[in-house]
C-alpha cells in the first residue's frame, strides 16, 4: 500500500503511520523523491518536492530522520516515478481564435493516437457537426506536440538547476 502525501505532510505522515526513523531520499533531474516504509507490511509513504536535495536531508535531519540514499519500491513505483508522455493539440478553435488541448500518456503516443483522442473528445463535448476526422484535421488545422518524460524531466531540472 502506498501513501502519497505532500513534501510539507511527509514528516507528520510517517510519525504518525510507522515506527521507522529512517527515510530514503533519491534526487532526479530537480525532484527529489522521499520514501519511508516497512517491509513487514508492505506500507510506503512517499512524497517529492522540488527543493535542493541538501536542504530536505537538512530538514529530515532536523525532524529525527537518518535520511539514505534510494527510494522504497512497490509495485506501483514505474507509476510513482515516472512522468507521463504529454501531448498538446493546438486548433484553430474559431475563425478569430485558436486553442490548445493537453492529454497526458502513460506510454509514448502516436500523431495519429492524440488526433484521434482529440476527435473523440471534441465530438463528444463540444457537440461538432457530423464529420469525419480527416475533414475535422483540415478544418481545425491541427498542429501536435509530444513532449517525453525525459524531456519533460529536462524542463523541470532546467527551472530548478
Amino acid at each position: 500500500m502506498t501513501l502519497r502525501v505532500p513534501y510539507e505532510g511527509f514528516v507528520s505522515a510517517v510519525e504518525q503511520q510507522l515506527t521507522t526513523k529512517h527515510v530514503f531520499v533519491h534526487a532526479q533531474a530537480g525532484r527529489v523523491i522521499i520514501t519511508a516504509g516497512e517491509a513487514k507490511s508492505s506500507f510506503v509513504i512517499v512524497s517529492s518536492c522540488r527543493k535542493p536535495v541538501d536542504e530536505v536531508l537538512k530538514e529530515l535531519h532536523a525532524a529525527g530522520f537518518h535520511a539514505h540514499d534510494g527510494c522504497w519500491s512497490v509495485d506501483d513505483d514505474q507509476e510513482i516515478l515516472a512522468l507521463p508522455y504529454v501531448a498538446a493539440v493546438s486548433y484553430r478553435a474559431t475563425k478569430d481564435r485558436t486553442g490548445v488541448w493537453v492529454e497526458a500518456y502513460s506510454n509514448p503516443p502516436t500523431d495519429t493516437e492524440v488526433v484521434r483522442d482529440f476527435f473523440a473528445e471534441m465530438t463528444a463535448e463540444q457537440g461538432l457537426p457530423e464529420m469525419s476526422l480527416e475533414e475535422f484535421i483540415a478544418q481545425a488545422q491541427v498542429s501536435i506536440s509530444i513532449v517525453s518524460p525525459v524531456e519533460l524531466e529536462k524542463y523541470l531540472g532546467s527551472k530548478h538547476a
